[in-house]
């Protein structure tokens, strides 16, 4: 019996997330609905990594001006710019605002193509490899917003960002800083995501840490990066407007760009292994201030 009532209550979740209607009651409704079938919980109010993120979803916090323009991937560019300095943001080659411009573009040989305003989209393109022109124009009919329901990237303009291929690699260091009270708490670093996906978390100072992982951890293959307290210096500035926020930076060791600014890290739907991983993560962010 208690299978029968968790499917039906499964079932009438994904009926209800076809039909709420798309304003701000009908996206906090969904963020709801998913939030319990993601997690297998009820959210509540604590200082915990998922439930800070329901919240931020979910409250008006999210449709905050400075939010909503860094969202945009070219604008983000501006604010990182003016707050840390030119040198940081990624170099950007050409923005294409509509399929005739697409189509009439001639793409470099090596190059990094996304939508500015969606996510987990992207073309990394070297040698001269083929491209799907038709897959990059159909970018700018995709509403991310309707998809996730975070209301950050509702009104945003369509535009495909043509960039460098950082460092000349389809595979770079990806520091993720997950800041909160203006501080860098936390630093995921990512290896080869399109491969083999290695993951090491780390405190600020480096420690690494141990928490189990749906990927391979790093097991003290990731070494410190010549310049991590270039990298912390940065992700401070930026972070110090909100209240929490994931800063997403590029390095080589000696080098490094700050890629985007990332509100709500997995549309806050992150599956986390284990409650003993939420809770030990969540103490890395929050643990002075719980």
């Amino acid at each position: 019996m208690r299978s029968y009532l968790t499917e039906l209550f499964f079932g009438i979740i994904r009926v209800c997330l076809k039909v709420i209607p798309h304003n701000r009651t009908g996206d906090r409704l969904i963020t709801f609905l998913r939030f319990v079938k993601t997690h297998k919980r009820l959210p509540n109010n604590k200082l915990s990594y998922l439930d800070v993120l329901y919240r931020l979803k979910s409250s008006d916090e999210i449709m905050d001006p400075l939010r909503v323009f860094v969202t945009d991937k070219e604008l983000a560019k501006l604010f990182i710019a003016a707050t840390v300095g030119p040198q940081y943001p990624v170099p950007t080659i050409a923005v294409l605002s509509s399929r005739d411009e697409v189509d009439a573009y001639d793409f470099p040989a090596t190059c990094c193509i996304k939508p500015t305003h969606s996510c987990n989209q992207v073309i990394l393109r070297k040698d001269g490899e083929e491209i799907d022109k038709e897959r990059i124009k159909a970018w700018l009919d995709f509403n991310y917003y309707t998809h996730s329901r975070e209301a950050n990237y509702r009104y945003l303009e369509p535009k495909i960002i043509v960039e460098p291929l950082l460092f000349n690699s389809k595979s770079v260091f990806d520091y993720k800083y997950f800041c909160y009270a203006g501080k860098p708490r936390a630093i995921q670093v990512d290896v080869d995501r399109r491969g083999d996906w290695i993951v090491g978390l780390f405190r600020a100072d480096w420690t690494e840490q141990r928490l189990s992982s749906e990927y391979e951890m790093g097991n003290g293959a990731i070494s410190k990066p010549a310049n991590l307290a270039e990298m912390l210096r940065a992700a401070e500035k930026l972070c110090k407007q909100f209240p929490t926020i994931r800063i997403d930076m590029y390095s080589d060791g000696e080098t490094f760009y700050v890629g985007e600014l990332t509100n709500c890290p997995g549309s806050g739907l992150t599956t986390i292994r284990d409650k003993d991983t939420e809770e030990a993560f969540s103490e890395l962010l929050y643990g002075e201030h719980s």
